[in-house]
C-alpha cells in the first residue's frame, strides 16, 4: 500500500514559512493561490485535485453604495473536495469542507463581477479549510492564535520522520495578498454595444422591482413582447426605472436588427 514518502513527511512536519503568511485587520491569513502552489510542491502535479461539489447562491441583496447609488451584495456557499494521491497515483485521502464568500456593495451594473467574485471567494475559503487537514504547512498552526510554530510534531504512522531542514518553499517569493477587485465607478459607463445596453437595462430593472426582471429577460429579444411589456408597465404605474429599462432594451434590439 502506498503512502507519503519520507521527504514529503519531512516537509509536512516543518514549521510554517513566515513569508507565506500575512496579516490584515488583526487576522492572520494564507492565500488560496499559495495553497495550490504548495500542494504542487509537496504532492506533485497531477497528484492532488480539487472539486467544487456545491456552489449555492445564499443571498443577492440590493441597496445603496456609500455615494448613494444602486449597489448589490452577493453571497455564495461552496463545497470543496480536496483529494491527495501517492506518487504512484494511489488515493491517499479526501477532505471535504464548506465555506461562504461575499462580494459587498458592487455597483449594480457590475452584478456579473459581483457573482464571479463571491463564487471565487467561497471556493478559495473552502479550499483553505480542506487543506488545513494536511497540517501546519497549510495553515493549521495559525488557528493557535496565529502561531507559526509547529502544532503537529510527528505522527505514529512514521514516528521516525523528522522535520526537513530545508523547505521546498525556501526560495519561493514572499506571498502578497490577492487584490480585491475594485468595484469601480458608481455610475455605469456608456454601453459599448447594444447587448451591453440590454444587460444594463435588465440590471436596472432587477434592482427596482425584481418581479419585472423575469419578464424583461424573456422579452428583450422580441419587439412585440417588449411593446406589450411596456404597455403593461405603464398601465400598472410601474416605477420609472422599469419603464426606462424596457425602453432601453427596445432600443438595443432595434440597433441589433439594423446592424
Amino acid at each position: 500500500m502506498s503512502y507519503l514518502t519520507e521527504t514529503q513527511m519531512g516537509q509536512l512536519l516543518r514549521p510554517l514559512n513566515a513569508r507565506r503568511v500575512h496579516q490584515s485587520q488583526g487576522q492572520t491569513h494564507m492565500e488560496a493561490y499559495d495553497i495550490r502552489a504548495h500542494l504542487n510542491r509537496i504532492f506533485g502535479f497531477g497528484r492532488w485535485s480539487g472539486d467544487v461539489i456545491e456552489m449555492t447562491l445564499v443571498a443577492e441583496n440590493y441597496g445603496k453604495s456609500n455615494k448613494g447609488n444602486d449597489a448589490v451584495t452577493v453571497v455564495y456557499r461552496a463545497g470543496y473536495r480536496l483529494t491527495i494521491r501517492a506518487a504512484d497515483g494511489e488515493l491517499l485521502a479526501t477532505y471535504t469542507e464548506y465555506a461562504s464568500g461575499d462580494a459587498p456593495n458592487f455597483p449594480l451594473f457590475k452584478i456579473g463581477d459581483a457573482h464571479d467574485f463571491a463564487m471565487k471567494t467561497a471556493e478559495s475559503q473552502a479550499l483553505k479549510r480542506a487543506a488545513i487537514n494536511l497540517g501546519d504547512q497549510f495553515g493549521l498552526s495559525l488557528y493557535n492564535k496565529g502561531s507559526l510554530g509547529p502544532l503537529v510534531g510527528g505522527t505514529l504512522v512514521m514516528p521516525d520522520a523528522d522535520p526537513a531542514k530545508e523547505g521546498v518553499d525556501d526560495d519561493a517569493p514572499e506571498i502578497a495578498p490577492e487584490e480585491i477587485p475594485d468595484a469601480g465607478q458608481d455610475e455605469p459607463p456608456v454601453p459599448a454595444d447594444p447587448d451591453d445596453a440590454a444587460a444594463t437595462a435588465v440590471a436596472q430593472v432587477r434592482h427596482e422591482q425584481p418581479d419585472w426582471v423575469r419578464l424583461l429577460t424573456s422579452a428583450k429579444n422580441n419587439r412585440e413582447m417588449l411593446l406589450d411589456l411596456l404597455a403593461k408597465a405603464r398601465g400598472m404605474n410601474a416605477p420609472q426605472t422599469v419603464i426606462d429599462g424596457i425602453t432601453s432594451a427596445g432600443k438595443a434590439l432595434q440597433e441589433r436588427s439594423a446592424a
